[in-house]
């Protein structure tokens, strides 16, 4: 299962909008009690069109992915879904397949320059 946290609109310093803004995604993906330290992949879509496929460590010690995107300035002042999908393809044997994906909705602000801590619903 990924779980989303940590969601923060960076922002490029200047005067309005930039093509070079970045949506940076915190994602965590949890396994079972029983998984053991892996790599699985994974893929990242949003409603924007971007898609991008990864590897994200599961197990102890693991640590979060960042995953960034760019943004430009029809994407503020709205609602922006991002999905992830753990094993896509179904590859990873295992006796839950229904918990593999998660879609999460963001609510994009006003632009302004600098980091901007942005709230999100998991579905």
């Amino acid at each position: 299962m990924a779980s989303v946290c940590g969601t923060v609109v960076t922002s490029a310093p200047g005067v309005g909008p930039t093509a070079g803004d970045l949506l940076q995604v915190e994602l965590a993906v949890e396994g079972s009690e029983e998984t053991t330290e892996a790599r699985v992949p994974l893929t990242v879509t949003s409603s924007t069109g971007y898609a991008s496929d990864g590897l994200a460590s599961v197990g102890p010690g693991s640590r979060p992915l960042a995953v960034e995107m760019a943004i430009s300035p029809p994407d503020y002042e709205r609602l922006l879904d991002v999905t992830v999908t753990v094993d896509p393809y179904g590859d990873i044997v295992e006796s839950d397949e229904s918990n593999n994906a998660r879609l999460v909705t963001i609510e994009l602000p006003v632009r302004s320059a600098g980091y901007l801590e942005v709230a999100c619903d998991a579905s």
